[in-house]
């Protein structure tokens, strides 16, 4: 499966795929480490934990989801929660593809 085949059954748009491509980009100019960029067309086992953030907060950002506590009165270290949700969200994709 190819990275693109994935944001699309995430539901990801072009736009927010695009949008998330820069903002790795523009955080790579200034990181003391480096993201590799995801290639949309490459398989989906290049993707790197690194990624995850940016894939999170584009699922957060398509979806209206806000990364907050419990009683959703704080936000939390964005970075750490949007890495959460894109795991959570890949691993059910996953879960479900592995058992049909």
């Amino acid at each position: 499966m190819r990275v693109r085949e994935l944001f699309e059954k995430l539901g990801l748009s072009a736009n927010h795929i695009s949008a998330k491509a820069m903002h790795i980009k523009e955080h790579n100019l200034t990181a003391n480490i480096v993201v590799p960029t995801i290639e949309l067309n490459a398989s989906i086992d290049t993707l790197t934990m690194s990624q995850t953030p940016f894939i999170g907060w584009a699922l957060g950002q398509e979806r209206g989801i806000e990364f907050l506590d419990e009683e959703h009165l704080q936000p939390l270290s964005i970075a750490v929660n949007a890495m959460r949700y894109a795991a959570l969200e890949m691993d059910q994709y996953f879960g479900n593809e592995m058992a049909d």
